[in-house]
């Protein structure tokens, strides 16, 4: 019965690596669809410390320093601070209604949009302070192929780097964690078959 059980834990976790291969090999868009987090940074915080980047992976760290627009802390910083580009926050790009009128403004139909960089998304510099916390956008994070939603509710005046939004969350994959969990029970049962 140990071996049978041995056997069955084995095989739930081997197709759990399958499973994640698998996903990896395919590499399609990932699109975020989880609860809404919300991030903010205050005025005058050091966009340099990892408690004032909202981490989204490890290519992408969204921050803004004390002077300028949003910048991605992974590529627009190094430990001497921050420098801001018409392509900052570098390795993003955005999605609003102002490129995209009449289309629907959603991760999900990330297809259908036209991305931009941040600044041009909202409008560019003339009227991005205005603009910024009227629009909804999606955001491609390039490197890792992934889309979400993001929406800003406050943005600071240049001076002092304050910013807040609400943006979608990754949601584990249904099939990977059924898989795990069956390897992880498996495994309990044999440990309480075993012991005498």
């Amino acid at each position: 019965m140990s071996f049978v059980l041995h056997a069955w834990a084995v095989l739930g976790l081997c197709l759990a690596s399958i499973c994640v291969v698998v996903e990896q090999a395919t590499a399609a868009p990932v699109v975020w669809t989880g609860p809404t987090l919300t991030f903010s940074k205050a005025s005058g915080a050091d966009p340099l410390l990892p408690a004032n980047q909202d981490r989204l992976t490890d290519d992408v760290q969204l921050t803004r320093n004390n002077t300028k627009g949003l910048l991605n802390a992974a590529l627009d910083c190094d430990a001497l601070g921050c420098t801001y580009s018409d392509n900052s926050p570098m390795g993003t790009e955005w999605a609003t209604e102002l490129q995209n009128p009449g289309t629907r403004i959603d991760a999900t139909n990330w297809a259908a949009l036209n991305f931009v960089d941040w600044e041009v998304a909202y409008g560019d510099q003339g009227v991005l302070q205005n603009n910024i916390t009227s629009f909804p956008s999606v955001v491609h994070l390039i490197a890792d192929d992934i889309y979400l939603n993001l929406q800003f509710s406050q943005w600071g005046a240049t001076r002092g780097g304050s910013f807040t939004y609400e943006r979608s969350t990754p949601v584990p994959e249904p099939t990977t964690l059924l898989m795990l969990l069956v390897g992880m029970l498996t495994l309990c049962c044999r440990r309480r078959v075993a012991v005498p």
